[in-house]
């Protein structure tokens, strides 16, 4: 079940830098983790960081539920 937990946890990190991204793409730049993050990708045009934060969500929520799966299997 902690497994299941930090898979939630962490579809939860992924969303909301990319739903920040989605909603002002130029506000990000002020938000320093976020920003050192893409800049740590040499991400600077808004086309390729939200590319590449849409991937991150979607490989992080199909590895979340995955997880939710196999425990679903597990218990019963």
């Amino acid at each position: 079940m902690m497994f299941g937990a930090l898979a939630e946890a962490a579809t939860l990190g992924a969303l909301l830098p990319f739903l920040a991204r989605i909603a002002n793409p130029e506000a990000v730049g002020g938000q320093s983790f976020l920003a050192r993050q893409l800049a740590g990708f040499r991400l600077t045009s808004s086309s390729d960081s939200l590319l590449d934060l849409t991937i991150l969500f979607s490989v992080v929520a199909i590895i979340a539920g995955a997880v939710r799966i196999f425990l679903a299997w597990a218990t019963n």
